[in-house]
Formats: structure tokens, sequence, C-alpha cells
């Protein structure tokens, strides 16, 4: 099957929403946004979705798409400056593409990671099948890789687990699959919400041990023996203690999604409430393991 992807390039950041919006309500199947400009963005708030200044947003549609309806329009919204164009692209060209790089992978020998479309490598240890879907999570980026490393090192067996910012599902599922006796994803993404649900059907996991909930909905009243919190420096500061609130004395933090020249400010903000146990490091990310401490 054949598609026709808009690919609109040089993109003021104010306008990016703008035109998702309008290119869903015209029969988007799908939109994904990419720098356009020689910029790295690691911090935003927790209610915020970052964006480069300049951002290429591509859109793909049925091939049955009328091009020249779409594109008056498209000259309507778009300042001069930006550069837009219709492609032909087939199935495999869009699809594949990215699932080819995506492999399998085992985790000191006690658990395997594997996408939907790949089988494991060793079938007789415990498994995570992850359909990605639209929310970040397949286990190849440094910081989770860090949190399903640690989890596979340590014993979480009949412990309660939070796993704040979910994404796809896959460190819930893990700690699940690893003894867990409760586990509770949040996030403040209802697309990560849904697929986190998705990826949990698809692993047999009940509803009884996991919980899937939005920040919004998030009480103190709940206890927690460990949290992990696989998001960025920005939210790790603004939430310290709202998690500090989550986890009972002596539970266990770890806390990932942190660039090296980072730690010092994480550690001075969480050392009120915790005592730092270690470290581990991928790339130039970092998650740092805390326990929490009645001073």
């Amino acid at each position: 099957m054949n598609y026709i992807q808009l690919e609109v390039s040089k993109l003021p950041s104010h306008l990016v929403n703008p035109l998702e919006e309008y290119l869903i309500e015209h029969g988007a199947l799908s939109v994904s946004i990419e720098n356009s400009c020689n910029e790295r963005i690691f911090e935003n708030k927790i209610h915020e979705q970052p964006l480069w200044s300049r951002c290429t947003v591509k859109a793909l549609f049925n091939s049955n798409l009328k091009n020249t309806i779409l594109d008056q329009h498209i000259k309507d919204i778009l300042p001069s400056e930006c550069i837009y164009a219709f492609h032909k692209v087939s199935n495999e060209s869009w699809e594949n593409k990215w699932k080819e790089n995506l492999h399998p992978q085992i985790f000191n020998n006690s658990i395997v990671i594997r996408p939907s479309w790949r089988t494991s490598p060793k079938p007789h240890l415990s498994e995570v099948i992850i359909e990605p879907g639209f929310a970040f999570g397949t286990g190849s980026h440094p910081t989770t890789y860090l949190c399903l490393d640690w989890l596979s090192k340590h014993n979480i067996k009949n412990q309660t687990v939070i796993d704040y910012g979910c994404g796809s599902g896959i460190l819930s599922i893990a700690a699940a699959k690893l003894g867990a006796k409760k586990v509770i994803a949040i996030d403040n993404d209802q697309s990560a919400l849904a697929v986190t649900k998705e990826n949990a059907e698809r692993n047999k996991i009940e509803s009884s041990i996991l919980t899937i909930m939005h920040h919004d909905e998030v009480s103190d009243t709940i206890s927690s023996d460990l949290l992990i919190a696989n998001i960025l420096a920005g939210p790790l500061i603004e939430l310290s203690d709202h998690f500090c609130s989550l986890i009972k004395n002596n539970g266990v933090i770890c806390l990932s999604g942190i660039l090296s020249d980072q730690k010092s400010i994480i550690e001075n903000t969480y050392s009120v409430n915790f005592k730092f146990k270690g470290q581990q490091k991928k790339r130039d990310w970092l998650l740092l393991e805390a326990i929490k401490c009645n001073f």
C-alpha cells in the first residue's frame, strides 16, 4: 500500500500545534515533529511539550489524498519562509525502516526486552514485549537502558513500585515481570497511558498488579518501596517533594534522564530527604539511586 507524506520544514514552534491539529482534522494518519535547526532540547516543564525554535513536521496520509485541496489550505496557514512538499512513500519505507534498527535486549540474564516484531534470543527468560506506538520507550535510549539494567540487578519481589513518566510502560511491565506485587504507572500524556495499557495487555499483566493513572490523579496516600522516574532534570526538581511523599522511609528512588553536568543540582535538591547511594552512567546520561531517610 502506498501513502502520501507532507513534509513542512522551517516551521516556527508556535505554529506546530495548530498545524498538527489541522492536519489530523484533515485525515492525517500520523504526525511527527523533528528538529529543523541546530538545537538540542533536554528540559521541559511537566505540562509542556518541548519544541525547537524551527521544526520539521511530517504527516502521513492515505494515497487517495486530494493534494490540491490541502495544498491551498497549507499556503494560507504557513509563513513564507516555510518549505513544504508532498511525497509518495510505500508502506515499507515509512514503517519498516525504523523497526529494522530495534533488536531484543537481554538484561543481566534475567529479562529480555523485545519489540513485538522480533523473537526472543532466550525464550526461557522472562520477557517484555513492547509496541512503542506514539510513546517514548523501547529500551534503546540510554536512560531507559539504565533503568532496566538497575531493575534487573535488584530484588524487587513483593515490592510496590511507582514508574513515574511511564511512556510506553516498559519499566512498569519489567517490574511486574521481575516480581513486584504492585506497580503504579503514571504519566501526564494520555497517549502514553493508552500505550502502556495496550502493552500491559500484550504482556498479560493483570490489572490487580498494574494500575495506570494520570499525573493529576495521583494521591499522596500512595506509599511505595521503589519509585523510578525516567524523565528530565527540570521535572525531577519540580516533583522532588511530591516524590518524597510517595516513598516509605528507607524506600529507594531511582532518578534517570539526568545529564552528567546536572548531577549536583539533583543531589542538592534531593539530599534534604534522601541519602545518595550510587550512580550508573551510559554516554552522557546518569541514573542516581538514593534512599529515603528519616533525618
